[in-house]
């Protein structure tokens, strides 16, 4: 249950972060994109049992949401894109750390 809640929470961030841009500040995006990739490592890095998947779905979903602002308000090229591309690193490396959760 603690992990629907959390997860629920995630969500809501990254929507609020999606809908509401011009509200928050760089800093509050970089430290809830830090925030969903320490639970997507937390997650899919346990050993002994295997990850929620309700939880990884809402930090999943909350990246999309904070990611939708770096989008809009990030001019491409400047500083802050490399906390976006080292979710996409970060996300690789989940992915394939996912598929072997799934072969055994």
């Amino acid at each position: 249950m603690f992990a629907a809640v959390r997860s629920n929470i995630l969500v809501l961030v990254g929507g609020m972060v999606e809908c509401f841009p011009s509200r928050f500040e760089e800093e509050n995006v970089i430290t809830s994109l830090n925030i969903c990739l320490d639970t997507l490592d937390e997650q899919l890095k346990q050993k002994g049992k295997g990850p929620s998947f309700v939880l990884v779905a809402g930090a999943i979903k909350c990246l999309d949401g904070l990611l939708m602002w770096f989008d809009r308000t990030v001019p491409a090229g400047g500083r802050s894109w490399k906390y976006p591309s080292q979710c996409f690193y970060q996300f690789r490396k989940f992915n394939l750390t996912c598929l072997n959760c799934f072969l055994l």
